[in-house]
């Protein structure tokens, strides 16, 4: 699942830009460029509601800089004929992309059905919520659905990947002492139980069989935030879930 997404942002980020509808001077991009909008098939995703930033720096000494979930890639830029040359890379690992600019005062590129848009503004991006001491067990109690997973610096809403055609879900069920743990990632997964204890502001859920137990800690939102594994797995996925509605109002 995890190289699935970092395909997909991969593709998206590597794509040729469109034709231009005139032709600009070198002073007016200079600067920050951020990605607003990239689209792949039915599925568009706008990268600040997800938490992660993409941006492009253009410099006046013509160096160039684009940064993803804070890693940058160097390269230089120029103009030519109008357009906006971007070159990655050495000898003959280099590659060029040619970018103009839409009447609309966007980049914009499509590349394989992929569609990456960039602007000079960036978006209004999500408030990921962040562990915090809880003051007691009472924090925890309830029934809570899985709304977002963190991954590769990314937050991906459920909703992303049900328009991918992946099948993820799960839910928290914490009671005074115990708890049930059921996560669907791709493939469905039996509950794991076990008993909980409050510690530090923090919930530990002990799975018999298990030696290290779960850690569920509450966050500034009100969600909970769980990083979970399956057992016998290295694999850790970081999860925040929400409580139900029907408890929560």
């Amino acid at each position: 699942m995890r190289k699935l997404i970092a395909l997909i942002l991969a593709l998206m980020l590597a794509c040729a830009l469109l034709p231009a509808t005139a032709e600009v001077a070198a002073d007016s991009v200079l600067g920050e460029w951020f990605v607003t909008e990239m689209t792949q098939g039915d599925m568009t995703i706008d990268p600040a509601t997800m938490g992660m930033e993409i941006s492009l720096m253009l410099n006046e000494d013509g160096t160039m800089v684009m940064t993803m979930a804070g890693e940058g890639v160097e390269g230089t830029w120029e103009m030519a004929d109008g357009k906006l040359l971007l070159t990655a890379g050495e000898g003959e690992e280099a590659s060029t992309v040619e970018i103009t600019i839409g009447e609309d005062g966007t980049l914009k590129g499509e590349d394989g059905g992929a569609t990456l848009v960039f602007s000079r503004e960036k978006n209004e991006g999500v408030t990921i919520p962040q562990p915090v001491a809880a003051e007691s067990e009472d924090a925890f109690i309830g029934t809570w659905n899985l709304k977002m997973i963190s991954m590769d610096g990314a937050v991906l809403p459920l909703d992303m990947f049900a328009s991918m055609g992946m099948d993820i879900g799960g839910t928290l069920t914490i009671e005074p002492g115990k708890a049930g743990i059921l996560v669907n990632v791709m493939i469905e997964m039996p509950e794991i139980t076990g008993t909980t204890a409050f510690k530090d502001g923090q919930l530990e859920v002990s799975v018999e069989g298990l030696e290290t137990p779960y850690v569920i800690q509450a966050t500034d939102t009100g969600a909970l935030y769980f990083e979970f594994s399956a057992p016998e797995s290295t694999e850790v996925i970081p999860m925040y879930f929400e409580k139900a509605v029907e408890e929560a109002e």
